[in-house]
């Protein structure tokens, strides 16, 4: 197994053969892992009625319990956090979300033989508290949280992608030309990376407030189109937070408003910058090595 997607496919295929034919509106596989063995319980509902546990998925789907130690072995090189277990809940139209538990199973003494970073990831301290967040396992029934948990997870993924190809969150400095629409990362090396940009909105840390880029007076009109997407989906679902100019809300929120927004503008990925203690949350297309 090599990538996130593979594992991902394969945990998808393993609740396909237990809902099976049946009617189902949502979907979950609950893992507890171990070193080399995972312990997995299932559930389907549809409606208001919660079927668990009355059928298994067939042997031949054990690669499904190789892809959740993939997943946890990933997960603890990109953030330096330890999962001992997953859920991973399936839609009908194909969308999912993934919660980790980072509870130690209080039937298992054995040392794991896992060793776990002392220090946390680039990639960890890119994010902050996005690698932390738990994706609520009933985002169904919220809308924004369905949109914004999914969000979330892509936005992970890119995220770890960037930081192992050409390095995002070893730069030693970032600039924001917005005249000319470049987010550019400079490197200890000599590295210049460039991508084009998107400015999602400015976090106060004073007053904990979001400032959408989409009516932001420092935002010029080409940089807003990523956060007037939100505000267009905001409209047609009734969400008061993505039409609102500025909201109150916490950095994670903000991290969540950034994924969304950077996958509906079909970004490559996003990322925030510190600007005299605001931090300016923006999306990129695909980076390019560039020389000033």
């Amino acid at each position: 197994m090599k990538t996130i997607e593979e594992a991902y496919r394969l945990l998808t295929d393993e609740l396909l053969e237990y809902v099976a034919d049946d009617a189902w509106d949502s979907a979950y596989s609950h893992a507890a892992i171990y070193d080399r063995m995972t312990s997995t319980s299932y559930a389907r509902q549809s409606k208001e009625v919660v079927v668990k546990n009355d059928r298994f998925p067939s042997n031949t789907l054990g690669e499904a319990s190789r892809a959740k130690l993939f997943l946890r072995d990933h997960h603890l090189q990109a953030t330096g956090r330890r999962i001992w277990g997953l859920t991973f809940t399936l839609y009908p139209d194909s969308t999912f979300n993934i919660e980790y538990d980072y509870n130690k199973p209080a039937d298992y003494d054995e040392d794991d033989g896992v060793a776990e970073p002392s220090e946390p990831t680039p990639v960890a301290n890119l994010l902050g508290g996005l690698l932390s967040v738990s994706e609520p396992s009933a985002a169904y029934h919220s809308p924004d949280a369905h949109h914004l948990s999914t969000a979330l997870i892509w936005l992970k993924n890119q995220t770890i992608k960037h930081s192992e190809a050409w390095g995002l969150g070893n730069e030693s400095n970032w600039n924001l030309d917005m005249n000319e629409g470049w987010l550019r990362w400079t490197f200890a090396d000599g590295r210049v990376v460039q991508a084009a940009v998107q400015v999602i909105g400015t976090y106060n840390t004073k007053n904990n407030s979001f400032l959408w880029g989409w009516d932001h007076p420092s935002v010029p009109q080409p940089l807003r189109r990523a956060a007037q997407h939100i505000h267009t989906l905001g409209q047609e679902l009734g969400i008061e937070r993505w039409i609102t100019r500025a909201v109150n809300c916490t950095q994670d929120e903000a991290w969540q408003f950034s994924a969304l927004a950077a996958q509906q503008d079909g970004a490559s990925g996003a990322y925030r910058g510190d600007s005299k203690g605001t931090w300016v949350y923006m999306c990129f297309s695909e980076p390019q090595a560039t020389a000033l």
